[in-house]
């Protein structure tokens, strides 16, 4: 007597639980019940109560079986609709404009000398320009303009004094 093959019994089984078969039971609980013919390898689905005919092995089975194993991960979603523009925020301050360079022309350096910047502006660098021969000893702003002073050998020191004004917000 040959024995049944697996392959049979799942076919047999999946026919049997999909329905196109005429021999499927209701089952109550968690358990089927089936009767394998031991030389044609057909499944019937039977009562848990139901004895199987001659050359027919019994075979039971848990509806609910263990948890498998957790699966890969699946891939990425696709990107979602882009979300409504948010509110404005409040506006920055003004910042600098109205940029210009103002030169007082050649005047002597000795002493010092202070370029003034226009009604409104403020001094926001500045510097001295001559032909040479000069040491630098201070340049920085100062009462509404930029103020430079710088020394020489012969005691005569001329330069063009320049102060970069704008208006700027507080």
């Amino acid at each position: 007597m040959k024995a049944p093959k697996m392959h049979r019994i799942v076919a047999g089984v999946a026919f049997a639980l999909a329905g196109a078969s005429p021999v499927v039971h209701a089952q109550a609980g968690n358990t089927i019940y089936a009767c394998v013919n031991n030389s044609s390898g057909q499944v019937s689905i039977v009562a848990a109560s139901t004895g199987c005919p001659q050359n027919s092995t019994q075979k039971s089975w848990n509806v609910i079986g263990p948890t498998g194993a957790t699966g890969p991960a699946g891939p990425t979603g696709a990107t979602g609709p882009a979300g409504s523009t948010g509110a404005t925020g409040p506006a920055g301050p003004a910042g600098v404009s109205g940029y210009e360079i103002v030169q007082s022309g050649s005047v002597s350096i000795l002493s010092g000398a202070l370029v003034l910047c226009p009604a409104g502006k403020v001094a926001i660098g500045g510097g001295f320009n001559n032909s040479g021969g000069t040491e630098l000893h201070a340049s920085y702003p100062a009462a509404g303009g930029w103020f430079v002073q710088a020394g020489a050998e012969s005691l005569v020191a001329f330069g063009d004094v320049y102060a970069i004004c704008a208006t700027a917000s507080p």
